[in-house]
């Protein structure tokens, strides 16, 4: 199964709570940026997992300006800052296991480099600007992950 683990967009930091944080300008010009790019490798998505803090959700929205995605995406409270990474694995492990082929997270630091250690343990800490994606390759049958390619926004042209 690919795994395709992306961090929201640039936020603002006026709200109430950090669940609220809104994305900012230059946060939809990322997630724009990386869903044209997206759109170019013609991936198809099956399954589309979301945090469900604001500035994830709108993340998603532009994605879908540019992207054929499922219509309805998984809110995930797993998937908030602090979310458990085993958790996330052994979920997406499931999927694997029920037949699908591509799975689009979009999520927050600092789970985003927890879950790609955790696939990847061997694998040297990433980098995950605002709207970075990684793409990894689930191999359930061997058990077995590998980082396919990391992109952040200011790469994808």
């Amino acid at each position: 199964m690919k795994i395709f683990i992306m961090r929201h967009g640039d936020a603002e930091f006026n709200a109430k709570t950090d669940a609220q944080r809104f994305l900012s300008l230059f946060g939809r010009e990322q997630a724009r940026r990386m869903a044209y790019w997206l759109n170019k490798k013609s991936i198809n998505f099956d399954q589309v997992l979301v945090s469900p803090y604001l500035r994830a959700q709108q993340t998603l929205e532009v994605l879908r300006e540019i992207l054929v995605l499922p219509k309805n995406q998984k809110m995930m409270s797993e998937l908030t800052p602090g979310g458990d990474p085993e958790w996330i694995s052994h979920y997406l492990k499931t999927l694997a296991k029920k037949g699908y082929s591509s799975v689009l997270l979009i999520s927050h630091l600092p789970l985003v480099d927890y879950l790609v250690s955790e696939f990847c343990p061997k694998q040297s800490p990433l980098v995950f600007h605002t709207a970075a994606m990684t793409h990894l390759d689930l191999d359930i049958d061997k058990n077995e992950t590998s980082l396919n390619w990391h992109i952040t926004p200011a790469q994808a042209k």
